[in-house]
């Protein structure tokens, strides 16, 4: 089976191995530690990704994977923080959420 079309997938949330939906990133008890801003960021940028083509054609084109990536990544953190994970893998997440955030961490096209 093509792993586009499973039902279900892992949590995002570190150490974490319950199956959840593919529409969810995490699973209900992991997701009640991430804050309230940090949720609605998350559901805000996913659904810009998940525009219809007439909506894509409105706004005037797609947004970056980029948002979201974010937002997934500052929920992992906070998940991470109320979990009381050790200081050093908080310091790992913290350092590639703030690599994610500068414009200049953008992937770089090689062309031959």
């Amino acid at each position: 089976m093509s792993p586009l079309r499973l039902k279900s997938k892992q949590c995002y949330a570190i150490g974490c191995g319950a199956q959840i939906s593919r529409q969810m990133l995490m699973c209900r008890e992991h997701w009640g530690l991430v804050s309230r801003s940090t949720q609605n960021e998350v559901y805000r940028t996913y659904q810009r990704l998940t525009r219809t083509d007439e909506e894509v054609e409105e706004v005037g084109g797609r947004d970056s994977l980029r948002p979201y990536v974010v937002a997934t990544m500052r929920a992992q953190l906070e998940a991470a923080r109320e979990q009381g994970m050790p200081d050093e893998l908080l310091d790992i997440l913290a350092a590639d959420l703030k690599t994610m955030e500068t414009p200049s961490a953008a992937v770089e096209t090689v062309t031959p």
